[in-house]
């Protein structure tokens, strides 16, 4: 769970990384989950029993107080901590999928006046950000920090709609 599968040689690619204990099988082409039915290179993995949620890989642990993350982003450069992001295959969950590290990296040259973190996804991940923003809360507050630190923006706006009040209590709670 959580282990590297693949690696990326470009900028616009991300690594894939395993959703879940258990032993690969097969790599073979499949059909993706898009309309058109294209299919591409997948890896295979049969589950283990026990299929609980991977460890987070991350030295930024999960009760810090801003003070201490601060402390802890101050000792790491830049480029450090937007590898890590690149290399945690973190990306957008629009259509493109477009890798966060290099939305970092071009918006750290522009010089970012707002950045607006968007918790108003299209389906189907809709539900998927009112859940994280419910349950997780706590974490996405330090992964904001992480960004304010990378690209120092002058303000920093978070939107949700209206119709998810428990989101919005966990993020203010937060």
């Amino acid at each position: 769970a959580g282990q590297r599968l693949s690696e990326c040689f470009t900028p616009l690619s991300v690594p894939i990384h395993a959703p879940y204990d258990g032993t690969v099988t097969a790599i073979e082409r499949r059909p993706l989950t898009h309309p058109s039915g294209i299919s591409c290179l997948s890896v295979v993995i049969v589950p283990d029993d026990d299929t609980s949620p991977p460890a987070p890989t991350t030295d930024l642990p999960a009760s810090t107080s801003s003070a201490s993350l601060d402390a802890l982003l101050a000792t790491l450069s830049t480029e450090t901590l937007i590898e890590r992001i690149r290399m945690g295959g973190i990306i957008g969950l629009g259509g493109a999928g477009f890798p966060t590290a290099t939305k970092i990296r071009k918006g750290e040259a522009q010089n970012i006046e707002t950045l607006i973190i968007n918790g108003m996804e299209c389906e189907p991940y809709i539900t998927c950000d009112d859940r994280l923003m419910q349950d997780h809360s706590d974490e996405i507050i330090r992964g904001i920090e992480v960004l304010n630190q990378l690209l120092k923006p002058t303000e920093i706006l978070l939107g949700i709609e209206d119709n998810k009040p428990e989101a919005i209590a966990a993020m203010q709670r937060a």
